[in-house]
């Protein structure tokens, strides 16, 4: 973290139900930091986004791994349940999108 603080990085997903007439239902992606022991607190999260897509209003995020160089994340998912998707992601983004929680 920006401190000094030790931290892990995770990545997690949820989804919405937005209302109406067709119900449709977003899913999302949010970062977020926690603490390297136990009980594990969370510290810091990000706003949610979804992965840039011509119709990814399903994505399910299912793995994330740091780049040789250390500067990108890469990170599978799957879209509309039947596609397999790669995404890159720049380390300093996904953290400097991520705000302290309480």
């Amino acid at each position: 973290m920006r401190n000094g603080t030790r931290a892990y990085l995770g990545l997690a997903h949820f989804n919405r139900l937005l209302p109406g007439r067709k119900p449709l239902r977003l899913y999302f992606h949010v970062f977020y930091l926690f603490a390297p022991r136990p009980p594990f607190q969370l510290l810091a999260l990000g706003p949610p986004f979804m992965f840039p897509s011509e119709a990814g209003m399903v994505q399910f995020a299912s793995g994330m791994l740091l780049s040789a160089d250390g500067h990108e994340l890469v990170i599978s998912f799957g879209e509309q349940d039947c596609e397999a998707r790669r995404a890159t992601v720049p380390l300093a983004a996904a953290l400097a999108d991520t705000r302290a929680t309480g």
